[in-house]
C-alpha cells in the first residue's frame, strides 16, 4: 500500500547567539514525526532455522537542522532630533 497524503507533526527550537551585542548566528533544530503510515513493506526473513514475515510501517518521520547568518539590510529607528 502506498498513500500520497498524510498527517504529520512538527516541533522545532531555535538557538540565536549574539556577539558584542549583535545577532551573529541562528541554529534551529527540527523533529518531524509522521501520523500516517505512508508505505507498507511486507518483509519475509529466515533467522536459523526459522521462517518469519513482518511488516515494515513508513511514516516519512525525520530530524533537519539548519544554520543561519542573519543579513542587517536597513536599520529602522527613531530619527535623531532636529534632523
Amino acid at each position: 500500500m502506498r498513500r500520497k497524503w498524510g498527517g504529520f507533526l512538527v516541533g522545532g527550537v531555535t538557538a540565536r547567539f549574539y556577539r558584542l551585542g549583535k545577532e551573529r548566528l541562528n541554529l534551529s533544530l527540527y523533529y518531524t514525526q509522521g501520523l500516517t503510515d505512508m508505505l507498507l513493506v511486507p518483509v519475509e526473513y529466515r533467522y536459523n532455522a526459522q521462517r518469519g514475515a513482518t511488516t515494515l510501517h513508513v511514516r516519512g518521520s525525520g530530524l533537519s537542522a539548519t544554520l543561519g547568518i542573519p543579513i542587517r539590510l536597513k536599520t529602522f529607528g527613531n530619527a535623531p532630533p532636529g534632523g
